[in-house]
Order: structure tokens, then C-alpha cells, then sequence
């Protein structure tokens, strides 16, 4: 664990301070994530919410919960209770859904676009020339606060690869800065992993996704 301790401080240090590391808990103990929090992670990812529901409660209470995997309607009281954003909002139907449960709470809640700007077929995500209409859809949710944009980019290919899909989304992040509406407060652009944040930065993402870079393989 000291190696890992180690390891994730100095990868930390050489993260530009703008940038927002969002740690990938996906899989992780309690315990790691507790050493991950204790070197200044303070914003951890989930792609399944039942992993959150479990050690959520175990962990400090001033951690951001960011969920950024799919997620089904019928886990969206779940997942108001678990997380504190949802990165990966790709449909209208999530967004009234969302947006009704949100204001039955009394609550404003954070979103972003998940932008599949590659166009594969098998992943979720709003297609590049529909992003700014389903950002529109969105102004009527006063419940929902649009922060910004996810992508994932194209699976299985090399860190450059991802070059032109990260350059996409921050195209559209720049139109969609662009809009003004109560409930936009574009800030986030969330594109790289631990295999292509350093391109994604370098692309403008405001907001990386970091797993394997800072806790090793997984199991």
C-alpha cells in the first residue's frame, strides 16, 4: 500500500491543478479508496451503482460521488440517494424522468452529456450533430443543472487515436458555452482515461477519469 501511496501522490503532483481528477472506483475496497481520498482525491467515478451503495456509507462524507456509466431509469431514486451527478445523461426520456424525481425532492441536481463521438453503435451516448438540440431539450428541466460534456472516445485504440474524438467534444463544448440558459453552467469537460488523459488535456478536457493510472490493474 505504501507503493500505491507513492505512486498516486506523485501521478497527482503531475496533474495540471485546473484539471479535476476523478478517481475510478470501479472494483476498488473501501480501504483503497480511503488511501485514495487520504493522498487528496476528493471526486471518485462509479459505473455501477451498487458499488457506491455499498461503500458510500463507509467513507467520508465529503466526497463527490460522480456516476459515469449507464444508468437505467428504474435505479434513478438509487441513485439520487448514492451520487451527486451524473455525468453519462444521454436520453430525454433519463432527463424528464430525472428531472420529475428531482423536483418531488426538492432538489437541483447536476448533469452532463454523455457524447458518444466516436458513433459506435454498441455505446451509449448522444451522436456530435444531436448534442446541442438535446442540450436545448433540456432548458424547460429547471430541476437539472447542465455542467457539461463526458466522452468516452472509441474503445481499443491507441492514446493519439483519440485524438480527433476528444477535439469533437471540445468543439461542441465551446458552442454549447455558448448558450445561455438559468440552468446551464457548462464547466466540465470530462474526456481521457489513464491510457489518454495526457491527449486529452492537451485537447482542453477540464476533467479526467483516472483508474488503472492510479490503483494498478484491476482484479
Amino acid at each position: 500500500m505504501t507503493a500505491f501511496i507513492q505512486n498516486s501522490y506523485k501521478l497527482i503532483q503531475q496533474i495540471p491543478p485546473h484539471i479535476t481528477i476523478v478517481a475510478a472506483a470501479k472494483t476498488q475496497s473501501v480501504t483503497t479508496i480511503q488511501t485514495a481520498y487520504n493522498v487528496g482525491l476528493r471526486q471518485f467515478g462509479h459505473n455501477y451503482l451498487q458499488e457506491a451503495i455499498a461503500m458510500k456509507p463507509e467513507l467520508p462524507k465529503d466526497i463527490t460521488w460522480r456516476m459515469i456509466g449507464h444508468l437505467q431509469r428504474n435505479k434513478l431514486n438509487k441513485a439520487l440517494e448514492i451520487v451527486n451527478t451524473l455525468d453519462t445523461l444521454d436520453s430525454l426520456h433519463t432527463a424528464t424522468s430525472l428531472n420529475s424525481k428531482c423536483e418531488a425532492a426538492g432538489i437541483i441536481f447536476p448533469v452532463m452529456i454523455e457524447v458518444n463521438s466516436a458513433r459506435e453503435e454498441n455505446k451509449s451516448g448522444v451522436l456530435p450533430e444531436k448534442v446541442l438540440d438535446f442540450a436545448e431539450q433540456l432548458i424547460p428541466f429547471k430541476n437539472l443543472q447542465l455542467t457539461g460534456l463526458f466522452t468516452m472516445g472509441k474503445a481499443y485504440i491507441a492514446a493519439e487515436q483519440q485524438r480527433p474524438y476528444f477535439k469533437l467534444t471540445k468543439q461542441l463544448f465551446d458552442e454549447l458555452k455558448q448558450k445561455e440558459a438559468s440552468n446551464f453552467t457548462i464547466e466540465n469537460l470530462s474526456m481521457g482515461m489513464s491510457a489518454s488523459y495526457q491527449i486529452a488535456i492537451e485537447e482542453g478536457a477540464t476533467m479526467i477519469r483516472l483508474g488503472t493510472a492510479l490503483f494498478g490493474d484491476r482484479n
